[in-house]
């Protein structure tokens, strides 16, 4: 090891020396993973940094470009990913050199912001580094099986077995399991593509007076359609063949059995269909097998009172951090409040 580690913008050619950088340091990481995320975003932009000594690729710090939603505007911003430093040299300055190299390149690319949600080495280093900090983007779960998620956190399953029914009771009168009526002729269905009444959907639904990625049916089909080692599920609402929203889901089969809903959009005023959609979503956990369903959202989202409805509660936050780039989005993105975020619009959904 040396003490004269250098910066660089990384190359297509680096891809697998990064993935093994990622291995090295405990993630479980892919190179198809790594081209479809970094390569072939739908922006067609790039802005990966990595550290390097005597050619080995040491550090990496990157901003996966993404087309956003600044107040009615389509605008570029970034998510700020995998940041990843080789052991040997950790606390010698690099992760905020790369940071700092990385920000001055976006902002030459002409990204107006970034955005993230850092896990706990990242966050500290990033808060003081002049991110601008926030409460944290809210984790919402609802017990779907009490049984297993007792058993789960308790190790026993003679305890599981004896606090099921209670807990079954309990769930009940939160309306842990209160069904929405059919209303007129909404339904709910499956979809394997995703077709240009989704970019008609988004210029509808789109909240005007917040910030938010930019859902069209390109970025959908690219998020969530061509991911080459993660499953989604689209549910559908419709109306006489018109599109009112749509829910995506993800089912994690690890010992606890988690079904997130990633991505969720309704037009405006049609709570109705927003229900019949959480409500079929949370029928496909089930079918699936999954332990408990989770989704994530600000308190100030006008779909946060639905979920809670339907049985969701507040159980811990993610990290959510954000840094201005262009001084036209200071005010509004450095105010969580003026964010409408879900767990999809992070890579670790």
């Amino acid at each position: 090891m040396s003490s004269d580690w250098t910066i660089r913008l990384a190359t297509p050619d680096d891809g697998q020396a990064i993935v093994d950088l990622f291995r090295s340091v405990g993630w479980k990481f892919e190179m198809s993973h790594w081209k479809w995320k970094y390569l072939d975003n739908p922006t067609g932009k790039r802005c990966i940094f990595v550290a390097q000594d005597n050619g080995r690729i040491v550090g990496h710090y990157a901003a996966v470009p993404t087309y956003m939603n600044f107040k009615g505007q389509k605008v570029l911003g970034a998510q700020r990913t995998d940041a990843a430093v080789d052991a040997m040299y950790r606390g010698k300055g690099m992760f905020g050199a790369l940071y700092r190299e990385s920000c001055s390149a976006a902002a030459s690319h002409g990204i107006q912001f970034l955005y993230g949600t850092p896990n706990e080495m990242s966050y500290g280093r990033l808060v003081k580094l002049g991110t601008c900090d926030s409460p944290g983007l809210p984790r919402l779960e609802k017990v779907l099986d009490a049984k297993a998620v007792i058993k789960m956190t308790t190790g026993s399953a003679k305890m599981a077995a004896a606090a099921d029914k209670p807990a079954h009771v309990f769930l009940k009168l939160c309306k842990g399991d209160r069904k929405p009526e059919s209303v007129g002729h909404l339904k709910v269905s499956r979809v394997a593509a995703l077709d240009e009444r989704f970019d008609d959907l988004w210029l509808k639904a789109k909240d005007d007076s917040r910030v938010s990625v930019w859902k069209d049916s390109s970025y959908l089909k690219w998020r969530y359609l061509a991911c080459p080692d993660r499953e989604y599920a689209v549910l559908t609402a419709e109306e006489q063949g018109n599109l009112i929203g749509f829910a995506v889901l993800r089912c994690v089969s690890e010992e606890l059995r988690r079904g997130y809903v990633v991505d969720f959009l309704v037009l405006p005023g049609r709570s109705a269909a927003a229900l019949l959609l959480i409500s079929a979503a949370l029928d496909h956990f089930r079918e699936q097998g999954m332990h408990m369903a989770i989704c994530h959202l600000f308190e100030h989202s006008p779909i946060y009172r639905l979920f809670r409805n339907q049985g969701f509660f507040k159980h811990g936050t993610n990290h959510f951090t954000t840094r201005p780039l262009e001084l036209g989005t200071t005010q509004a993105v450095s105010d969580y409040r003026q964010w409408h975020l879900m767990g999809g619009d992070f890579d670790v959904f």
